[in-house]
């Protein structure tokens, strides 16, 4: 499946707000709880540290999400993208990078299970992405697959992406998503009619 096919959603070119303006909200029991804040075109930790927002429209089951990567550190908490995600609950899917190439698990506030991890760099410019499809979670880097993981939980419901910025100028910037729509597999004209149906 190409990645991304949804469009871009906020690209941060308006002035600096601490917690970030638009349609964003707190995404709390992620990092400090704290929103993310809005620096020079680029999203990014917030006074408090880590950060992370969902954006506040809600999407069907089948979601991706992704964002560039301006300038990624490796040692200073990284960088996420939310999916599946449920603001009441806190729980969801994150695709991270930090060193590696995460998909985290989150089963409530501050309880986190890494469930793939993979080698994969990251360097400026590059777009960090995730996408879930039924049951299976999906991280890319430049469009590129680099890991899947099939999850049991918080998968098939509507819910929401965000972004995660941890400390020491892990931003994000051109934050993009959607519900993802899937193509039938239903033949033109249906089975059994002719073609002049």
């Amino acid at each position: 499946m190409a990645f991304p096919t949804t469009p871009l959603l906020d690209n941060f070119n308006r002035a600096n707000s601490d917690p970030v303006s638009g349609n964003w909200a707190r995404a709390t029991g992620v990092g400090t709880g704290a929103s993310v804040a809005l620096f020079n075109n680029e999203v990014k930790d917030s006074m408090l540290g880590t950060a992370a927002s969902y954006w506040l429209t809600q999407l069907g089951a089948n979601q991706e999400v992704y964002a560039t990567a301006p300038s990624p550190v490796d040692t200073r908490g990284g960088q996420g993208l939310l999916l599946s995600w449920d603001p009441a609950a806190s729980t969801g899917y994150m695709v991270f990078w930090q060193t590696t190439a995460l998909i985290l698990r989150s089963d409530s506030v501050g309880s986190y299970v890494v469930v793939k991890d993979v080698p994969a760099s990251l360097v400026s410019g590059d777009v960090l992405g995730g996408s879930i499809v039924g049951n299976l979670i999906s991280l890319y880097i430049n469009g590129s697959l680099i890991t899947t993981y099939t999850g049991t939980t918080f998968t098939n419901r509507p819910s929401y992406i965000g972004v995660y910025c941890g400390t020491w100028s892990n931003n994000l910037d051109n934050f993009g998503g959607g519900t993802i729509t899937l193509s039938s597999d239903q033949p033109f004209p249906p089975l059994g009619r002719g073609a002049t149906w």
